[in-house]
């Protein structure tokens, strides 16, 4: 354990981010009844719902190995999805 705490993530969180982020966006797009239509399921607040528990364990994952550096892309992903839920549900007003 101590190696993994002392290892510098500042080049791996964006790569980890990433792909977390990926694999969401496409599982969830593979997932959606238009079957594949990645525009629609970006539109879906499930989506954006999966994307900021993502970015939460991404937080959690990240104080709890005590890297500063790895805190900002959790914040900023918990801050675009929770935009992006609030956008949506003014736009289905």
């Amino acid at each position: 354990m101590n190696k993994l705490i002392n290892h510098d993530y500042e080049g791996v969180t964006f790569v980890v981010m990433c792909a977390q982020l990926c694999f969401v966006y496409f599982i969830f797009a593979l997932e959606h009844p238009d079957n594949g239509r990645v525009d629609k399921a970006i539109k879906s607040p499930l989506f954006w719902w999966l994307v900021l528990i993502v970015h939460i364990g991404w937080l959690l994952f990240s104080i709890r190995i005590g890297q500063a550096s790895t805190f900002p892309p959790g914040f900023v992903g918990i801050g675009i999805a929770l935009f992006c839920l609030k956008f949506i549900k003014k736009q289905k007003k």
